[in-house]
């Protein structure tokens, strides 16, 4: 990407507003990093989360919030190149500010916050091509739906959906969060067409009228 491209990606609204999230992710890391959620308001959770498996939720979003700010301004060629390093970047940026409050806690794995960085920030690019004020809202339902019904059975503490509140890593876990990432880079790099290819149609002259 050039000097350009990234100075237009900085003006963005959506870039600021990614870029607040990922600072509310840094600074809940660290002041609470050693806490652990056991109820959401007066109900109790199903599955004890530590507040370090919901920071990754709070940065991926971010990390997507800013990731679609390019589909609004002219971009280099090969503009899908454009796209997708700033969606790269963006989610390595949120990995990193994340996995910050590992330094104070171990209440969570550096794997299992790097899942939910990149699972987040997938779901978020999944509604790229819609209002941007609305791609905090596949991530942030996960959340609450595995929060208060994520609880497991047959020996699992946590439901196979709900691997997001999962501590530890399964190679099943790597598996979706893959899926859902390549699906979100799909969606923000595919070529967008604001209209069908078709020829246009003339509007006829009523007869006697002068053209």
């Amino acid at each position: 990407m050039t000097v350009r491209t990234i100075r237009n990606f900085a003006v963005g609204r959506e870039t600021w507003a990614g870029l607040l999230m990922l600072g509310i992710s840094l600074a809940v890391g660290l002041a609470f990093s050693s806490h652990v959620l056991t109820e959401f308001g007066p109900i109790a959770l199903a599955v004890p989360l530590p507040v370090l498996l919901v920071v990754p939720a709070i940065a991926g979003i971010g990390a997507g919030m800013a990731s679609v700010e390019d589909l609004r301004m002219p971009l280099p060629d090969p503009p899908l190149l454009a796209r997708a390093g700033w969606a790269l970047a963006f989610t390595a940026v949120a990995a990193a500010i994340a996995l910050a409050g590992l330094a104070l806690s171990d209440a969570a794995t550096p794997a299992a916050v790097v899942r939910n960085v990149v699972l987040h920030a997938g779901l978020a690019l999944l509604l790229a091509r819609t209002d941007g004020r609305v791609l905090w809202l596949p991530g942030v339902l996960l959340t609450l739906m595995a929060m208060l019904f994520g609880q497991g059975s047959a020996g699992r503490e946590v439901a196979t959906w709900a691997f997001a509140l999962d501590p530890t890593v399964e190679p099943s876990h790597l598996g979706i969060t893959g899926v859902v990432y390549l699906l979100g880079l799909a969606a923000v790099t595919w070529p967008r067409r604001d209209r069908l290819p078709g020829r246009p149609v003339s509007p006829r002259t009523p007869p006697g009228a002068r053209p």
